[in-house]
């Protein structure tokens, strides 16, 4: 253990240095920016006091030269003009030479005190404003924290400390004559140069940071000490989870870990799921006993409607399309909840009035944005074909009966959802035989224009469905789509277009576990496909009395004290109607056994032989076969 807290306080050292040297390079390179945005502005701020001077460029012809300022006599002609700057070129060039000189030191003095106003202005920072004279920087102005004056120029000579302005040894002259500002840095400085004009040998300015080093030291030590409080609270974390890692037992924990990854994996995928439709074709890929297209295109980046398509067990599948009276993100994360919760209340089993009333109940709840939901929720027998629909404000669907033409199936609509928590809701049910197709959809199709401003509609729904040369749920939204798409050519599309098609395509035979709770699945499927063969109600009550002790005697003896598997498949030709129950448990033949003697007591009876007595009185005829498997088939004749 010893070892392993060694390790981890090495690895955090290592971390902890790492993470110094990050925060250290973030801040300076953070106080560097700031800086460079504040010597720009400086740097503004001086070349707009030189320019101001319209005959800035002669007079820096005489600055350049070195003016004698310790001489100038403040009542000068020139002292107390108030329009100096205004000045002009050829205005100077008129004066006489001794005028001139008068000019350039007044206007010399006025601008140095100008840049040391500017230094008392920006606190810490000096500015200085360089020339260059025979292949020399000669600092011209400046501004900083001398208490002496601030000119360069005295007695026709240049004022210059070697040691104070050794920075401008750094300065590379060709990089300040280019256009816009450049940094200079070191452990002891940093300057900010750019350049103002480059006319009669000025330059530009550069602005000096006096505590640079300083500066530098306290960012260092505000690292080093993120870095180490960084350390420490890591090292402590490292503690405290390895001690509670070896006080619990090694299995719990790995346990433990398994079951948080797979929350946490379960939780991306339930988001992934939620942002986006789900993809049919490859979700219900290999189903033969219905077909299933669905199409959704969103007016805008995100929209409001939604569908969804799952199965609530084995043989059950919900359906969801819905519609928010809004768009955008709002109405998004308004579908994703309210489809969300719909599916979530659907999966328990329940109708889809329960579902309906819940999930409203839900959405009124907090719903401060005041949107509501159209929503067409429906659960479909997969064996029998029964559907139960609840219609919450939505489009009336369109339905198919098999062989005959599309017509609009209207019934009571309910309120939408998330309008009052005290919204009642019903549903309506009805039958899918085989072959037939229903087509639920947004008024995002109904309410497409064309550029005459006429809707596509019903109407135009309906006919294209008619028109639709090809039988099948994928063919219909393509025929949907591709109407949509000519009627409404070179127009906006203003809402979000969604639909869905199913077709019902039923089976002859079922799989089921051999369990008592499969037994209702089989009976269902049976009484259909009877219902469909056109047996009386007292044969199909007999089919499924046998068919009930049938499905009994697989649980119980064929597979005794395991599960199988139990195929039923549903014959018929018109004459007479078969039920085949095939199993892979122990081999027994029960036609083979003899009738019992009715007379003696049911107790005294061997196990089973009253059941198979049963079924073979019920029945018109029943046989079995043995093909690697147990195949007991069990008929009726058809009686008009």
């Amino acid at each position: 253990m010893f070892k392993t807290y060694f390790l981890i306080f090495i690895g955090f050292i290592l971390a902890s240095f790492a993470s110094t040297a990050c925060i250290h390079q973030r801040y300076m390179s953070l106080y560097i920016k700031e800086l460079n945005g504040q010597a720009e502005s400086l740097a503004e701020y001086a070349k707009d006091r030189i320019i101001t001077y319209k005959s800035y460029k002669q007079l820096m012809k005489y600055w350049l030269d070195g003016l004698d300022i310790s001489s100038f006599l403040q009542d000068n002609y020139w002292a107390n003009q108030p329009d100096l700057p205004e000045i002009s070129d050829e205005q100077f060039l008129n004066l006489s030479e001794d005028e001139r000189c008068s000019f350039a030191r007044i206007c010399y003095t006025r601008i140095a005190y100008g840049f040391d106003m500017m230094y008392t202005s920006f606190g810490n920072q000096e500015i200085y404003c360089l020339g260059i004279k025979d292949g020399e920087f000669i600092p011209l102005f400046n501004g900083d924290d001398d208490v002496g004056n601030n000119y360069f120029i005295s007695d026709g000579t240049f004022e210059t400390d070697s040691e104070r302005y050794s920075f401008l040894a750094d300065i590379d002259e060709n990089e300040l004559l280019r256009k816009g500002g450049k940094h200079y840095t070191s452990s002891n400085y940093f300057s900010y140069c750019t350049p103002i004009t480059d006319d009669n040998g000025l330059i530009g300015v550069v602005i000096w940071e006096k505590d640079w080093s300083e500066v530098r030291k306290n960012i260092f030590k505000g690292a080093v000490a993120i870095g180490t409080f960084n350390l420490f609270m890591l090292f402590v974390i490292a503690v405290v989870l390895m001690k509670l890692f070896y006080k619990y037992h090694k299995e719990k924990v790995v346990s433990a870990l398994n079951a948080e990854r797979t929350r946490a994996e379960m939780s991306v995928c339930t988001r992934i799921q939620q942002s986006r439709n789900p993809d049919l074709n490859k979700k219900f890929n290999g189903r033969k006993d219905f077909e299933i297209s669905a199409f959704i295109q969103s007016a805008k980046e995100v929209g409001g409607d939604f569908y969804d398509c799952f199965m609530t067990d084995d043989c059950h599948l919900g359906l969801i399309i819905g519609d928010v009276s809004d768009k955008g993100i709002p109405a998004a994360m308004f579908m994703m909840s309210a489809s969300s919760l719909l599916k979530s209340e659907l999966k328990k089993g329940i109708s889809p009035e329960q579902a309906l009333k819940s999930v409203n109940e839900q959405l009124s709840e907090q719903n401060d944005t005041e949107m509501f939901v159209t929503i067409w929720a429906a659960t479909i027998n997969l064996i029998t074909g029964e559907c139960k629909v609840v219609n919450a404000g939505h489009e009336n669907p369109f339905v198919k009966r098999n062989g005959k033409a599309w017509e609009i199936l209207k019934y009571k609509h309910m309120m939408a959802c998330a309008v009052t928590p005290r919204a009642v809701y019903r549903q309506h049910d009805f039958r899918l035989d085989e072959g037939d197709m229903f087509f639920v959809y947004t008024d995002g199709i109904t309410d497409a224009k064309n550029k005459e401003g006429l809707r596509f509609g019903e109407s135009g729904i309906l006919t294209s469905l008619n028109n639709c040369t090809e039988i099948g749920a994928e063919e219909s939204t393509a025929c949907i789509m591709n109407d949509i798409n000519e009627f409404s050519a070179d127009t906006e599309q203003f809402d979000d277009i969604t639909m869905l098609c199913f077709r019902f395509l039923g089976t002859d035979s079922i799989n089921l576990k051999a369990e008592d709770g499969e037994l209702g699945k089989a009976l269902d499927f049976i009484r259909y496909k009877a219902e469909k063969a056109g047996l009386s109600k007292k044969d199909i009550s007999d089919l499924r009395l046998a068919s009930e002790e049938i499905f009994g005697n697989i649980i119980d003896y064929a597979y005794e004290d395991t599960v199988g598997d139990v195929i039923i498949k549903a014959i018929s030709n018109g004459e007479k109607f078969s039920v085949e129950f095939t199993d892979h448990g122990r081999r027994f033949d029960p036609t083979q056994k003899e009738n019992p003697d009715i007379a003696e007591k049911v107790s005294e009876q061997q196990i089973g032989g009253l059941g198979v007595y049963l079924v073979k009185k019920l029945m018109d005829d029943v046989s079995y076969r043995y093909e690697d498997a147990n195949i007991l088939t069990i008929t009726k004749i058809i009686r008009n």
